[in-house]
């Protein structure tokens, strides 16, 4: 069974902007078209991306620590990781954090992380990074929870 987990920035920012924060290497960057750019990184990252920008009118649910999360942004641009069926998650849970980790320091829009559309794992809200789902998720492998700060 595939995980997914989808970073939602409340921005309208370009495909190419958001896949070069994403992966700075040229030869690992989503391409595509205006909007969507993909990228097949099994192989060496454990997931593929996929970048879609310029939606309107969004909307997040997810159960989190403290009950269901709501969050509607109006402008906002995704990240989404497809791990695909996979018994060996550290390497590709921690690669994927560490794009993570680079899209949210190339910008401060607020921003969440969900797993499977329904688990909220952080938010950031106002420069503020709130982590859930502990210990659940960011202890059950070592290093997991340094990756994001």
């Amino acid at each position: 069974m595939a995980i997914q987990y989808t970073l939602t920035l409340a921005a309208a920012l370009s495909a190419e902007e958001l896949a070069a924060r994403a992966m700075p290497d040229p030869a690992q960057r989503p391409a595509g078209r205006p909007g969507l750019a993909t990228a097949d990184l099994y192989d060496s990252h454990g997931f593929a991306l996929t970048v879609l920008t310029g939606k309107k009118n969004g909307y997040v649910e997810a159960d989190s620590d403290m009950g269901v999360f709501e969050w509607e942004p109006a402008d906002y641009s995704l990240v989404m990781f497809d791990l695909g069926p996979t018994d060996q998650l550290a390497r590709p849970l921690a690669a994927m954090l560490t794009v993570v980790q680079r899209v949210l320091a190339g910008g401060g829009e607020d921003a969440v992380l969900v797993e499977n559309d329904d688990v909220l794992l952080l938010k950031r809200f106002g420069g503020v990074l709130v982590k859930h789902g502990r210990p659940d998720f960011w202890e059950h492998y070592a290093g997991l929870d340094d990756l994001v700060r």
